[in-house]
């Protein structure tokens, strides 16, 4: 028989799940919120599978509104992050614009 372990004793550990499995979320960060906005526009560019189904989906509105979300973010955050988390979402509004791009010009005959 296992023995518990007093609420006290438990504090900073991290929550466990089945068989010792970590079900604590990810950090909650600027530079992870970020990010999955951006993988999100990929995703809905069929650039990236999604991660539920593992199939390529095409969705440009929605690609649209999350680069329209990044580019938001910059705006209303600009002079107050710092120099990673800025490279960080010009990189991810470069790549999601460009994907875009791609998928909504029609190929060249």
């Amino acid at each position: 028989m296992s023995e518990e372990k007093p609420p006290e004793e438990t504090k900073g550990e991290e929550p466990q799940g089945p068989e010792g499995q970590d079900t604590s979320l990810p950090r909650a960060d600027f530079a992870a919120h970020i990010y999955t906005i951006g993988m999100q526009a990929l995703i809905f560019c069929g650039k990236q599978p999604h991660p539920e189904t593992g199939k390529y989906e095409r969705n440009l509105d929605l690609a649209r509104y999350q680069i329209d979300m990044l580019g938001i973010l910059r705006d209303k955050t600009k002079g107050n992050l710092s120099e990673d988390e800025e490279q960080l979402l010009e990189t991810l509004l470069h790549s999601c614009h460009l994907a875009y791009l791609d998928e909504s010009t029609p190929p060249k005959s």
